[in-house]
C-alpha cells in the first residue's frame, strides 16, 4: 500500500483530524520526529486534486474523489486527463511559437542589425503602381557603410499593399492613399 493511500485511509477513519495530528501520523509512518510543514507539498497536491479537504474548523476529510481514488490517489481522473492533454497541446504550441519567433528574430537581425536610417519618405504614386499597391507606405532608406537599402511596411507577407508603421506605443505613420 502506498504512503498516500495510508494517509487517505487515516484521514477517512480519524474524526476531527487536525493538520498537526496528520503531520504527526505521516512523520511516525516515515520514522521521523514531528516536523512542522513536513509533507506540505503532498498534502497541498491532494487538496488541489480534490482528494482531501478541510472543514470550517480545519479538520481533514476525504472528498468523494478521495474515497473513489483511495487506493490510487495520484491516478488521474478523466477530467484531469483532459486538462493534462489540453496543457500539453498548449505547451507544445508555445514551444513551436518560440522556435518560430526565434528563427524570424535571427533572420530580422541578420537583415537589419547595423543599418542606420539615412532617409525617410513616402513611396511615390508611380512606385506604388509598379508594385501593385493602392496605398503608399512610409519608406526608410537604410545605410551600412557605402551600401543603401530601402525598407517599407506591407499589408501582408504577399506584398498585396503598403502598410502602416507603428512608431513606439503612441504614434503611427499611416499609408497615403492616392
Amino acid at each position: 500500500m502506498s504512503k498516500a493511500t495510508k494517509i487517505l485511509k487515516h484521514i477517512d477513519k480519524t474524526k476531527n483530524l487536525t493538520r498537526k495530528a496528520l503531520v504527526t501520523f505521516i512523520c511516525n509512518m516515515n520514522g521521523r520526529e514531528y516536523q512542522s510543514g513536513y509533507y506540505g507539498t503532498a498534502l497541498s497536491n491532494l487538496r488541489y486534486r480534490k482528494r482531501i479537504t478541510t472543514d470550517s474548523q480545519g479538520f481533514y476529510h476525504l472528498t468523494k474523489l478521495g474515497k473513489e481514488y483511495i487506493d490510487t490517489p495520484y491516478k488521474r481522473t478523466p477530467e484531469e486527463k483532459k486538462q493534462a492533454e489540453k496543457w500539453y497541446i498548449e505547451e507544445k504550441q508555445i514551444r513551436e511559437e518560440i522556435i518560430l519567433i526565434n528563427r524570424w528574430n535571427k533572420k530580422a537581425t541578420e537583415l537589419l542589425a547595423g543599418w542606420t536610417i539615412h532617409n525617410v519618405r513616402y513611396l511615390r504614386k508611380d512606385e506604388c503602381k509598379a508594385m501593385g499597391f493602392y496605398n503608399s507606405p512610409i519608406a526608410l532608406l537604410l545605410k551600412k557603410g557605402d551600401e543603401l537599402q530601402w525598407i517599407f511596411p506591407q499589408s501582408d507577407d504577399e506584398g498585396n499593399d503598403g502598410g502602416a508603421l507603428a512608431v513606439g506605443e503612441k504614434d503611427i505613420l499611416p499609408v497615403m492613399r492616392y
